[in-house]
């Protein structure tokens, strides 16, 4: 009887550390990774000389995007890349994830461990999941051989 009221008490010891790895499971996959909004129009060339005329009688849908553009952020210029399914001009450190079909600012990697991809925002709850939840999985699992241990 003893024994019996050991392993119950190391079962339900567990119950903390399994309920924290599942909010954060949950924290991580239900979070917006960073998905960068699509724009519903492409956007307007920008012109050289300042005006309209889009010459060849091409109107401004048929004109093909710069692939890159320089932009200017604290005084340094930085290349941007256009995005065609997005029709935007993705920010720095921004990709286009090609299972979300989406662009997600700071890109890492799609994660099929939880369902999206990581980014700016999920990050932080990517990397707290791995931390406490790697010591936790071994943990419980020496702790599940010790109990069930029949000497």
């Amino acid at each position: 009887m003893n024994m019996h009221c050991c392993r119950v008490h190391t079962c339900l010891s567990l119950v903390p550390f399994i309920f924290q790895d599942l909010t954060l499971l949950l924290l991580t996959s239900g979070r917006d990774p960073g998905i960068v909004p699509r724009n519903t129009h492409p956007p307007e060339p920008e012109s050289l000389d300042g005006n309209n005329d889009t010459g060849n009688g091409q109107t401004p849908q048929q004109l093909r995007l710069p692939r890159t553009k320089d932009v200017y952020v604290n005084g340094v210029v930085v290349k941007v890349k256009y995005c065609d399914t997005c029709m935007l001009y993705r920010p720095p450190r921004c990709s286009h994830c090609s299972i979300c079909n989406n662009c997600v600012e700071r890109f890492d990697h799609h994660c099929p461990w939880v369902g999206q991809c990581i980014g700016l925002v999920s990050s932080l709850m990517l990397h707290s999941l791995i931390f406490y939840c790697y010591p936790n999985v071994h943990g419980d699992s020496l702790l599940l051989l010790l109990i069930t241990d029949r000497r």
